[in-house]
């Protein structure tokens, strides 16, 4: 079948595009060889790679735009269990498990904030940069024979891989192009948005189950950065489309992530819960201390009130005495009987007063004794109420860690489940745009009649 050689600035199309405009094929030096003199452009050979502007990669926008999602819903999720928790619904038991608090809070959102201004600059340098690839790409379908300025001749059917997975076509006819373009970019708009809207969802979970520590955070992050590959495993988001489903590669890849976050949540749940029973204990501790304290305190109050009863009883017995003196005198001085009388009976009052005040001194020092044995109990109590507070944050600590490594497992199954779910539906429509561009290319090849820009002089290839 007879195809037509490619002049400068004949329209491409990419799999990947989005822009929702066919580009232009280039060659850098416009000066070249001139078959017809229909046109002044020079053909095409096969080193002529450069694409006249960004198709504006879908997949940068899948990658780094899937991020930025993902960080939404983690942010979401993590407001969910904290307005529950805080509210006492529903639940509210199970996600305190998960719920963050205190100067976690700052730097989870540190880290959501570092890794959201990362992906922004990462999808627009992708996307402005990205279809530079072309010049590191090759060209298939091109003339065997026929040579143009020493290279191979490109032709209609000629076609491009880019190294991110995309297909570039030729496609001759400027209607065709404008078509396919139009086609292309539909789908990838189709494809991006349930990319998107997966990590919406799995960044939810991933809130909702204990994703947004700042430790968990950071390592999901890493993963899907490929700053946290090793082992020769590639744990990163792809940055390539047209990719082959790997279900048993993407659970393989989900199960050492999870063991990992697992590993990480032991040893963040260790220190979370050492700290907690320190400071436990540091509490325990601090109230038994305000206790005997306190006590004291009482106990001090109690011996003053001692000592002061004993000092007034002291001046009642002193009193008493002196009235029995005046009684004395009164009688061998021969006063009368009621002076005498008078005497006696001050001297009784004082003797009753002083014993009633040293029987309420004597109950002050024994309630001072009392007070003060109370306070040596809960002083020799103090080791073993410390250890048990420190115990108890222990016991809490294991119960909360067996329910967020519950809930982080049951989370992990869940943002796996629609992960793969994605991943089939954004394949097939990758199926979908790959049929349409190969029927609208084939369609080019063959309508030769009506393709404004077939040269006359027709390859034989």
């Amino acid at each position: 079948m007879g195809q037509s050689y490619v002049r400068h600035g004949t329209n491409v199309v990419c799999t990947n595009m989005t822009c929702g405009t066919p580009r232009e094929i280039w060659r850098v030096d416009k000066d070249g060889n001139v078959i017809n003199t229909a046109s002044k452009l020079p053909l095409l050979n096969i080193d002529d790679k450069k694409i006249s502007d960004t198709f504006v990669c879908k997949m940068p926008i899948k990658k780094w735009g899937g991020l930025l999602t993902f960080l939404a819903g983690v942010a979401v999720g993590a407001l969910i269990v904290a307005a529950v928790v805080a509210t006492g619904g529903v639940g509210a038991v199970l996600l305190s498990a998960v719920a963050i608090e205190g100067w976690m809070v700052g730097a989870a959102i540190a880290v959501g904030t570092l890794a959201a201004g990362y992906a922004g600059y990462r999808g627009i340098k992708g996307v402005a940069h990205d279809c530079d690839n072309t010049l590191e790409s090759s060209w298939n379908l091109f003339h065997t024979d026929v040579l143009i300025e020493k290279k191979n001749a490109l032709l209609n059917k000629s076609y491009m891989l880019c190294t991110t997975g995309g297909t570039i076509n030729i496609i001759v006819n400027p209607e065709q192009a404008k078509k396919a373009a139009l086609y292309i970019t539909a789908m990838n708009a189709a494809e991006i948005y349930v990319q998107l809207k997966s990590k919406f969802i799995q960044g939810a979970i991933s809130g909702l189950t204990g994703g947004a520590n700042p430790f968990a955070l950071a390592l999901s992050v890493g993963f899907y950065t490929g700053a946290l590959n090793f082992g020769g495993f590639d744990f990163s988001e792809t940055d390539k489309s047209n990719q082959k489903s790997d279900s048993i590669g993407n659970l393989k890849n989900t199960g050492t992530t999870t063991g990992v976050g697992t590993g990480e949540s032991v040893v963040e749940s260790s220190i979370t819960t050492g700290v907690k029973a320190n400071k436990a204990g540091v509490g325990e501790a601090a109230r038994i201390d305000a206790q005997v304290a306190s006590k004291t305190g009482e106990a001090n109050m109690k011996g003053l009130e001692s000592l002061a009863y004993g000092t007034q009883a002291a001046d009642a017995s002193a009193d008493a005495a002196t009235w029995g003196s005046q009684v004395a005198t009164r009688t061998s001085n021969g006063a009368s009987a009621t002076s005498i009388a008078s005497a006696e009976l001050a001297e009784q009052m004082y003797k009753e007063s002083s014993e009633e005040l040293m029987h309420k001194a004597a109950q002050a020092a024994l309630g001072q004794q009392d007070i003060l044995a109370e306070a040596a109990s809960i002083q020799g109590g103090k080791t073993a109420a410390v250890k048990a507070a420190k115990t108890g944050a222990w016991k809490d600590g294991f119960k909360n860690f067996g329910k967020s490594l519950g809930l982080g497992l049951a989370g992990a199954a869940v943002g796996y489940a629609v992960d793969e779910g994605s991943n089939w539906v954004e394949n097939k429509i990758e199926e979908g745009t790959s049929d349409i561009s190969e029927g609208i290319n084939s369609s080019d090849d063959i309508d030769i009649a009506s393709n404004a820009n077939y040269m006359g002089i027709i390859a034989n290839s």
